[in-house]
């Protein structure tokens, strides 16, 4: 392990609830967006709407952004992110009573001989990142198309049936390694949540309980109204995100709107 005495921890999390963008017939964009964003220094920030609407495409009920940081004396550093949204109804053809993304990132600090604590700057294994990520608290509520009910949820490796190219689970079956559609490793899963590999530059679907063509988190395509894409997780060096929704927008429209987005991440940097 390499550690610096007087390392400091930076922040970083994000949460946006509802953006949106038209391309036709003038480029506008959602101008009054409900997001959060948290100091370097961690805190919290938090903003809420009683309701929201975007030209006569997309309204809502309440929604919320959230984040919080908090280092503990001892053990870690946690990062909390939160999107949620009610009563959600894109023109007519999607709805739903509730979305919730939330990731709840946890850095760790080691106790030293000396018993002082200090973060990790490497990781016993150098293709991990030492952060762990929790997702399984995200979730759609009575999501219909078109009056279709659809359940989709976040994957859990260790219950759901998983696609083999994209999930390898060990052995002893007490992790479950991640790839993206390149065949690169993006984390790794066991009980107490994802690691990140170090490495990992892509994204990935972790929603499942509904048909994806192409394996590409494609829910469906909808002549003249746009793409609908569930779940879209991503990583890029230790930063997480994920976006339980976006709609790319058809039509006499163009344009793309984004439902429940978070990221988080963290990270020590080194003393001089």
């Amino acid at each position: 392990m390499n550690y610096k005495e007087d390392a400091r921890f930076v922040f970083f999390g994000s949460a946006l609830a509802l953006g949106a963008t038209v391309n036709y017939p003038s480029r506008e964009f959602l101008k009054n967006q409900t997001s959060a964003v948290l100091g370097e220094f961690g805190g919290n920030a938090s903003q809420t709407r009683d309701q929201s609407a975007f030209l006569d495409i997309v309204k809502t009920g309440t929604v919320t952004a959230t984040v919080s940081g908090d280092e503990s004396p001892t053990d870690h550093v946690s990062t909390v992110a939160t999107s949620t949204i009610e009563k959600l109804d894109i023109m007519g053809i999607v709805k739903a009573d509730r979305i919730v993304c939330s990731i709840a990132s946890v850095y760790p600090k080691e106790m030293q001989r000396d018993g002082t604590y200090k973060f990790p700057l490497m990781t016993a294994d150098p293709a991990f990142y030492p952060m762990k990520v929790q997702v399984q608290a995200s979730l759609f509520e009575n999501l219909t198309i078109y009056g279709k009910p659809y359940e989709p949820r976040i994957v859990n490796p260790f219950i759901d049936s998983m696609d083999k190219k994209h999930f390898r689970m060990s052995p002893d079956k007490a992790v479950c390694d991640i790839f993206d559609y390149s065949g690169q490793q993006l984390c790794q899963v066991d009980a107490a949540g994802l690691r990140l590999a170090n490495a990992a530059i892509g994204s990935t679907r972790i929603c499942t309980g509904v048909p994806y063509p192409n394996g590409t988190g494609l829910l469906a395509n909808i002549p003249e109204f746009g793409k609908i894409y569930l779940g879209e997780f991503q990583v890029s060096m230790g930063r997480c995100s994920l976006t339980m929704m976006r709609v790319e927008l058809s039509g006499k429209y163009g344009g793309n709107v984004t439902l429940c987005g978070s990221s988080t991440n963290g990270h020590p940097i080194p003393g001089k």
